[in-house]
């Protein structure tokens, strides 16, 4: 059993997200870690907008879950791809960290990592207040709690990261609108999914449909990285 501790550690990360999301007390529990989420999102949006040659101009969190990121120039497909993308790289980085040299400094990379963001691309109270108590929390995890905690908790975001384009698209509604607009703080928005159909012409599902797959085979290397490391 043993040799298999990581792969079902990984596996039970897996069940707890689906938890979560099926379940109205643990997703207001985990509300701040919904919202971290997003946050890598919407930053997936602003990177790809600077890395095609265009400009990000600020990064938004509502408290509905929800957020926005207003850019510039660059390639719309690439941008408008980036979010759950992006979110799912941030997350397969997430995971493989304790695995490095700097594990154990995971905690305190993340917070760095989301400080220097909020430095470029925050320019509202309520993402700016969720950065910083988000940050505050990094750094008594980090200091008061044990390695094997902190382990989990850095694995755990990266899952939940890996697996956004599961649990957010679905939040939008279980009817065919939810292809087409989500709601962003209280303002029905097209969906990334949606603004790509109508650029390329290829139906929102079948975007959605790439995002998950992607989300799974992901998942899939996470699930050999956990399985090799348990070997040695």
């Amino acid at each position: 059993m043993e040799k298999y501790r990581e792969l079902i550690l990984l596996l039970f990360f897996l069940g707890l997200v689906w938890l979560i999301e099926r379940n109205r007390i643990t997703r207001l529990i985990l509300y701040p870690l919904t919202l971290i989420v997003t946050f890598f999102h919407e930053l997936g949006h602003a990177f790809a907008a600077h890395l095609s040659g265009g400009q990000a101009w600020s990064i938004r969190v509502h408290d509905d879950k929800s957020g926005v990121s207003t850019t510039a120039g660059g390639s719309r497909i690439v941008v408008l791809n980036a979010g759950y993308l992006g979110s799912i790289i941030f997350g397969f980085l997430m995971f493989c960290l304790p695995y490095t040299p700097v594990g154990d400094w995971s905690l305190m990379i993340i917070m760095g990592f989301l400080l220097i963001a909020m430095a470029f691309w925050v320019r509202d109270f309520f993402t700016s207040l969720l950065v910083l108590a988000v940050s505050a929390l990094l750094i008594f995890l980090d200091n008061f709690c044990p390695v094997e905690l902190k382990v989990f908790l850095v694995k755990f975001i990266g899952v939940c990261c890996v697996f956004y384009a599961w649990f957010r698209i679905d939040s939008y509604g279980r009817n065919l609108k939810w292809l087409q607009y989500g709601d962003v703080n209280g303002q029905h928005l097209e969906t990334d999914a949606y603004q790509l159909s109508r650029i390329t012409k290829i139906p929102a599902f079948i975007w959605v449909v790439l995002w998950r797959l992607i989300s799974i085979l992901v998942f899939l290397l996470m699930a050999k990285i956990a399985l090799n490391h348990s070997t040695v």
